[in-house]
């Protein structure tokens, strides 16, 4: 099972949207743009459990949908996770002296090198 398939079997539940922010810009000619957001968390579930709530945020346009924006929402969230659970391998790896194509299995009689091939 792929790392995305793993992630896909989460639950992602997005919030619905609120302002959340208004902020301006100035042009060179000193002409005002005022920018307003939206944002809301996104609960990640297993079953009935929440293991994390991911914000997201994006300006408000004259365009918006709110499928549009759940299913963006729900994206930035699935990349979230993905970067932890990558961030989470590498640092296993690393603890454990793993290479990309090697594991170093240390016991009271020494180390042993064990051949697995490329692991990301």
């Amino acid at each position: 099972m792929t790392l995305e398939q793993r992630v896909e079997a989460l639950e992602f539940k997005v919030e619905f949207p609120e302002k959340n922010g208004l902020s301006f810009t100035m042009n060179k000619d000193l002409a005002m743009k005022f920018i307003q957001r939206i944002g809301s968390n996104v609960s990640v579930n297993i079953g009935s459990k929440t293991l994390a709530n991911i914000p997201y945020s994006e300006e408000l346009t004259t365009d918006f949908t709110l499928e549009g924006y759940n299913q963006r929402a729900k994206e930035h969230a699935q990349n979230v996770v993905v970067k932890i659970i990558e961030a989470a391998q590498k640092q296993a790896a690393h603890k454990m002296n793993i290479t990309n194509d090697e594991v170093k299995i240390v016991d009271k009689c020494g180390s042993i090198r064990v051949s697995l091939g490329p692991l990301w």
